[in-house]
């Protein structure tokens, strides 16, 4: 009685693990075809799904790593429901789960390595995944008189099993067992193959193709004030140049994605921010007031970057964008221990404005027509919402410039730490004719001279 229940609770919990597996599979797969999707788990500092699930450490050839989860659990459910009547004894499926199991074990500690080292990020699902297989390994390691006894007690345990030698019946199930799971992980990897490009249409976007455009663009030669603010490596041979506006619908969104992809590349490249706001009221080249109170914001940025916390301030008011007020701003440096009369102060001295100045003569000499545009060592790129995409585009700048001594281009980096460097990520636009991303927020501007067919409708 005690082992049915044990065998049910094990069921229950394999369930579990096939619907969490299931729900990151989907998760990953839309974020490929567009990073600013709505995740079912939020986003902060440190706690990010979409950091995870947007980066390269998703995937294990070409398939998302939580599609093999499915796949495990699915079988080990069916296994332990159904063995039994199948024929199969006991021993043998439990066996089995057991190895399966144990060889799935160092991929969830290879995948916390990841996040937690590399990524620096913590995704509450994927943690609940391996919590799931290490649990299921620990239930079905354990004897009915060993719960809890755990994985150094079962594996001398299993030597000594082993040295004596299963049955010939136990050992035709083990064999049955094992390749049923190979037959469905073949199976598996091929209906996903489909699922991703008919379904989720992943390959709708040619990565290829698109490189080889973006690097058809004559590069810009932008001149970034030496103060701006930056993030990742300072010797970098690859800058990313951001010009956003804090009142910014797609910028906000922008600042939410792709961290995963900032956080491999934090070791060689290089990211620069500039403050381009879409008022009238500081930037002379808009000719419309779209957001009013977008200078006050910039102003307020510079500010913090005056008392050493420009990034952390950067994240909130794009997470209370829509409450941007003078009084929420002055909250928000009140919170961080700044005296709020010298943080309003600095804000309108001629220093702050002189400096917000110089960032929008320095994105609009660029060319920037909308924000968020972003420039990757002067080129425009053009879909921002697409990661396969920019890793592509800066594993070629990196592979151009040689910047890794063992050909692999990516360096992945341990970021800053401390409160003033969460993990940041970017974000593109494009701004050339007939080159247009599909999600961008376009406003009209003025050009002096105006640009020969540069004009863009918004989608």
């Amino acid at each position: 009685m005690v082992g049915q229940r044990r065998d049910w609770l094990l069921i229950g919990l394999s369930t579990l693990g096939t619907a969490l597996a299931l729900v990151a599979t989907v998760q990953t797969l839309q974020l490929q075809v567009d990073a600013s999707r709505a995740l079912l788990c939020g986003s902060s500092t440190w706690f990010d799904c979409r950091t995870a699930h947007a980066s390269s450490f998703s995937h294990f050839l070409g398939i998302p790593i939580a599609w093999y989860g499915v796949l495990l659990f699915f079988w080990v459910t069916v296994a332990l429901a159904c063995g039994e009547a199948l024929g199969l004894s006991r021993d043998a499926v439990r066996f089995t789960c057991r190895i399966t199991l144990l060889g799935a074990l160092p991929v969830c500690a290879a995948e916390a390595y990841a996040m937690l080292f590399l990524l620096r990020v913590v995704c509450p699902l994927c943690v609940s995944i391996d919590l799931v297989v290490l649990l299921l390994f620990l239930g079905l390691a354990t004897g009915r008189r060993q719960a809890g006894v755990g994985i150094i007690k079962y594996w001398r345990g299993f030597r000594e099993r082993a040295a004596s030698g299963p049955s010939l019946k136990a050992q035709g199930d083990i064999r049955w067992c094992f390749g049923s799971l190979l037959m469905l992980f073949a199976t598996g990897l091929v209906a996903m193959s489909v699922v991703s490009n008919v379904v989720f249409r992943v390959g709708k976007v040619d990565v290829a193709r698109e490189a080889r455009e973006h690097f058809l663009q004559a590069p810009t030669r932008l001149v970034v004030p030496g103060d701006a603010p930056s993030w990742g490596s300072p010797g970098a041979t690859v800058e990313i140049v951001v010009a956003s506006d804090f009142l910014c619908p797609i910028c906000k969104e922008s600042g939410l994605v792709l961290r995963g992809l900032l956080a491999e590349y934090a070791g060689s490249t290089r990211l620069r921010f500039l403050n381009y706001p879409l008022s009238t009221q500081v930037n002379p080249y808009v000719k419309h007031d779209i957001h009013p109170l977008a200078g006050m914001a910039a102003s307020a940025a510079l500010s913090a970057q005056k008392m050493g916390g420009f990034w952390s301030f950067h994240d909130e008011m794009f997470r209370n964008q829509s409450g941007i007020s003078k009084q929420r701003i002055l909250d928000l440096a009140t919170h961080r221990g700044w005296d709020a009369g010298k943080f309003w102060e600095e804000m309108g001295s001629p220093r702050t404005s002189n400096r917000l100045r110089q960032d929008i003569e320095a994105a609009h000499s660029a060319g920037v027509l909308g924000t968020p545009t972003v420039w990757v060592n002067g080129r425009v790129v053009r879909r921002w919402s697409t990661p396969p995409l920019l890793r592509r585009i800066l594993d070629a700048e990196l592979d151009r410039r040689g910047s890794s001594a063992t050909g692999r281009p990516r360096q992945a980096a341990r970021r800053p730490t401390g409160p003033e460097h969460p993990p940041f990520s970017f974000s593109a636009a494009g701004t050339e004719a007939g080159m247009r991303p599909r999600m961008v927020e376009i406003h009209t501007l003025r050009r002096e001279p105006p640009v020969p067919g540069g004009t863009m409708r918004r989608r």
